[in-house]
């Protein structure tokens, strides 16, 4: 995330950084989550979703967040 980015919330970046990381972990293991009783998918239907969680922008935050 840049600066620029950051301001656009409102932001600091060290502010932005922490949410961005609050947002990665609780997307980062949605498999686990979707197969959940609470949620109850089929370990087949895991792939029809991956693309709204597996994605270039989760690559970049988990570089940005080291």
């Amino acid at each position: 995330m840049t600066v620029v980015q950051a301001r656009y919330f409102s932001l600091q970046p060290s502010d932005a950084v922490q949410v961005l990381a609050q947002v990665y972990a609780a997307v980062r293991d949605w498999r686990a989550v979707a197969l959940s009783p609470e949620v109850g998918l089929l370990a087949k239907e895991l792939d029809d979703f991956a693309p709204a969680f597996e994605h270039a922008q989760m690559d970049a935050a988990r570089s940005l967040l080291g």
